[in-house]
């Protein structure tokens, strides 16, 4: 999988996750499965993802699944 810096565009507490802007037309889905927990300083807290991340936070991320159909990455 690629390697992008992204632009968090949102981020869906509800869903524990957030879209991420990596500039290829669609937004990418990050799951806070996926977060790097101790890069976003809260290795030892309460792990809820609109803690780690806000809209225009930048992020480094690799695509695991390239989009299918309309769905992004």
């Amino acid at each position: 999988g690629n390697i992008y810096l992204g632009i968090v565009q949102n981020v869906l507490p509800s869903m524990e996750a957030a879209f991420v802007d990596i500039g290829r037309g669609r937004n990418g889905v990050l799951y806070a499965g996926e977060v790097n927990w101790d890069a976003a300083g809260l290795g030892g807290a309460d792990r809820k993802i609109e803690q780690a991340l806000k809209p225009g936070d930048y992020v480094v991320v690799q695509v695991s699944k390239d989009p299918v159909g309309h769905k992004g990455a």
